[in-house]
């Protein structure tokens, strides 16, 4: 059956005149409402429910983001540029924009030396996955935006869930990369514009996702690989032996987890940029009192490889020790912040994200270790 072309080609004139007049009226808006080159994005705000509360947080942050498409001030080039790349532990979403770790980071810096201007941006999303952080950081690299420092916290939390809920079939929603920002010229230019961005990183993560779904790019997660995973854990399931199968995805999940952040660390190093790796902390004490108990928020049933404290803090540990095994074996820097804050429950407003005490806690300890290790200088 032959398709007539007069039917096809006014969807074809069509179809580019909808998305040219929605791409005017989608930066007309971002004029009307939008000053400078600082981007607010409403569904990035953080929206509480009446009476809800968290240990820690005076009150709803405001979250900006740069024209760069990253959260903090927009840097100039006589700026030592670094970048923070992570989860919602390095996005600090309950977070005022300055009150974050890494805004709290560049102002410690910058008041203690003088010999150049430090801007630490912020390029993360809560829920991802370590490969998502290559991803962000080839895709920054691609826009051309250059920088001299990655700091990277790998948060093991959502991974580790993520991957549970993609091995059991319990969950199959995708998280998408960082969110695109309104250009600051007009009329824009075709490679700048928010359509065409949206669009081109919806291929780039479906052949991602393929890629990775077949064991193109990543062999831990071939598609053979989950199915065998899945069937084990059906059959683990019907034979209440559900503790070896959470083993088993645990151990799966650091592998991808090692594999990652050494990738992440090679295209750094491929292209110049320092990399310190952090660990992650979690709020953790035998026997812990009613106050923090009411902050430690327990996983899921389903996810219950994770069950006691004591056992999430075993698990952020082995995590840690490979953090640091990496670090080692690459040759780049690491500050253990799991040995220095678990420990300190003030930092938290649940088990593992940072209320504004931790935040200048974190900024303390790394601006410390930025200075005593002149890694600006460098």
């Amino acid at each position: 059956m032959k398709i007539k072309t007069k039917k096809i080609l006014p969807f074809v004139i069509v179809t580019p005149l909808l998305l040219i007049v929605a791409e005017a009226l989608l930066y007309l808006h971002a004029i009307v409402n939008f000053s400078g080159n600082m981007v607010h994005l409403s569904n990035h705000k953080s929206t509480r429910n009446v009476g809800n509360t968290f240990y820690g947080i005076s009150d709803v942050s405001n979250y900006t983001i740069n024209h760069l498409g990253l959260r903090g001030k927009s840097p100039s080039n006589k700026d030592f540029f670094a970048i923070s790349f992570g989860n919602s532990t390095t996005e600090c979403l309950l977070l005022d924009d300055k009150e974050t770790w890494s805004q709290l980071t560049m102002d410690v810096i910058n008041t203690q030396q003088q010999q150049q201007p430090f801007t630490l941006n912020i390029s993360a999303k809560s829920g991802l996955r370590p490969y998502h952080n290559v991803m962000h950081l080839n895709s920054l690299l691609d826009k051309g935006i250059s920088f001299k420092l990655a700091i990277f916290l790998p948060c093991f939390i959502a991974g580790l869930d993520r991957g549970y809920r993609e091995l059991t079939e319990e969950d199959k929603s995708k998280a998408f990369a960082n969110s695109v920002v309104f250009p600051k010229t007009f009329p824009p230019r075709l490679r700048e514009t928010l359509l065409y961005q949206a669009w081109k990183d919806l291929g780039k993560r479906i052949i991602t996702d393929i890629k990775s779904e077949f064991g193109i790019t990543q062999k831990t997660r071939s598609w053979k690989s989950i199915y065998e995973q899945r069937m084990r854990y059906q059959k683990a399931k019907k034979s209440n032996q559900l503790s070896d199968f959470h083993q088993q995805v645990l151990s799966l999940y650091i592998k991808e987890f090692r594999e990652t952040t050494i990738e992440f660390i090679k295209i750094c190093q491929q292209n110049n940029i320092q990399v310190i790796l952090l660990s992650q902390p979690v709020m953790y004490k035998e026997n812990l009192e009613e106050k923090y108990i009411d902050r430690y928020i327990l996983r899921s049933k389903k996810a219950v490889f994770v069950p006691t404290p004591r056992l999430y803090h075993e698990i952020a540990g082995a995590f840690a020790r490979e953090i640091e095994k990496i670090a080692t074996q690459k040759q780049v820097h690491y500050i253990n912040l799991y040995a220095q804050l678990s420990s300190e429950f003030e930092c938290y407003y649940d088990q593992y994200h940072f209320n504004e005490y931790g935040a200048k806690r974190i900024a303390e300890i790394i601006s410390n270790y930025i200075l005593n290790n002149n890694i600006i200088t460098k």
